[in-house]
């Protein structure tokens, strides 16, 4: 029952609805001796009780009353809630080193009902609530050109190997209490190489030497029109810590491994930790340092907010390609930065991911190698992934 301004309850509405292209049509008297309140609502209203709200004069009251659709029967509503993440360890649950994709549609279908769309959070998490039933929860691959899944689906296979590679990651459920329901994903690391080195995927990256020189010219306390100051070093190592990568992100979305320099108010110290991971000799390098290098050089990129922008290919200028972003022409080709920011995330929650498998952080300022199911062969191929990144930049881009 709905109450009213004065705290009464009003009688539940009778029903007058009918369909329209925009979805229901509902207008519904709610009345006593004394007074008429009038609902209308224009668009696709959810089965059983929604929320509803009452005006007298200047007092206002909103409380749930049944819906027009499936009579006036009150339908108890259930969630599906779960992750769409980047399964380092490929063992289909997500651990406290594994990070969500920010951005991907998830759908639920089924039971009679209009499909229920929603989209991933910053931290990967989504959210349905639907009456009880069999549906199917998926995670389509071709939705609106605007979304990032098409794109992700370019760069990211489904772990669960009980699904085909080509088909769209789904899984029935039986919703009569709460679900939670997770989607793991791995990075094709061939997938993305080829498209950094094809620069379907084009990025204003530059490698793991210049970074080296930037940080060593701050270590050093060097004198001189360097293209990063000492001062912009610092801020980024700031932002590195602070997972501030982007002007539209500032939560902590990343594992705290394996770039820390809590309590580091001396840069070069700072620096000299970040020096020794870009000494140009690779002969006594560990294969974990050698992704740390190129993993630091991609954040880097990435934090400064210059280095780290870039596209993806379209076929033309035609703004239609590109909706939410801007098209750049460069050599004869056109780059939209739309959904660019979700795909440098997902990167860095992948590169982090394969770091955190192999570190443990000891004290503030060591590490050490530590037992992890990610192989030799899958972190050889992830470094390749991040220097390629870093090192096919077109250096000047101007996006």
């Amino acid at each position: 029952m709905l109450k009213s301004p004065t705290g009464k309850s009003i009688v539940y509405p009778y029903e007058d609805s009918r369909s329209k292209t925009t979805g229901v049509l509902w207008n519904a008297s709610l009345s006593r001796k004394t007074a008429n309140f009038s609902v209308s609502f224009d668009g696709n209203i959810r089965t059983g009780n929604i929320s509803a709200t009452v005006d007298s004069g200047n007092k206002g009251a909103t409380g749930e009353i049944a819906g027009p659709c499936k009579g006036n029967e009150v339908v108890e509503m259930f969630e599906v809630s779960g992750y769409v993440f980047v399964d380092v360890d490929a063992n289909l649950q997500k651990n406290n080193y594994e990070s969500g994709i920010w951005n991907v549609v998830v759908l639920l279908k089924g039971n009679g009902i209009e499909d229920i769309v929603t989209t991933s959070d910053l931290t990967g998490k989504f959210s349905i609530e639907a009456p009880a039933g069999q549906y199917t929860l998926l995670i389509p691959r071709q939705i609106d050109e605007k979304e990032f899944n098409q794109k992700f689906f370019e760069s990211y296979d489904y772990s669960d190997t009980d699904v085909n590679a080509a088909d769209e990651p789904e899984k029935s459920i039986s919703l009569t209490a709460d679900r939670t329901v997770d989607f793991p994903f791995l990075a094709n690391t061939e997938a993305l190489i080829s498209q950094f080195e094809d620069q379907t995927v084009l990025t204003n990256t530059r490698d793991a030497e210049f970074w080296r020189k930037m940080v060593q010219n701050a270590v050093n306390d060097s004198q001189g029109n360097f293209e990063v100051s000492k001062a912009e070093i610092y801020l980024l190592l700031n932002k590195i810590e602070n997972n501030q990568f982007f002007k539209t992100i500032d939560i902590d979305l990343l594992p705290e491994v394996p770039f820390q320099f809590k309590g580091e108010t001396d840069i070069e110290r700072a620096a000299d930790a970040l020096n020794y991971l870009f000494n140009p000799s690779d002969a006594n390098k560990t294969p974990i340092e050698l992704f740390l290098r190129e993993l630091l050089a991609a954040e880097l990129n990435i934090a400064s907010g210059k280095y780290g922008v870039g596209g993806f290919e379209v076929d033309s200028n035609d703004a239609s390609l590109c909706p939410g972003g801007t098209i750049t022409p460069l050599g004869g080709k056109f780059y939209c930065d739309a959904n660019i920011e979700e795909f440098h995330l997902a990167l860095l929650a992948y590169g982090e991911g394969i770091a955190a498998q192999f570190l443990q952080l000891q004290t503030a300022n060591s590490q050490k190698l530590s037992s992890s199911s990610v192989t030799s062969t899958s972190l050889e191929s992830s470094t390749e992934v991040f220097s390629t990144f870093n090192r096919t930049g077109s250096g000047g881009l101007g996006f």
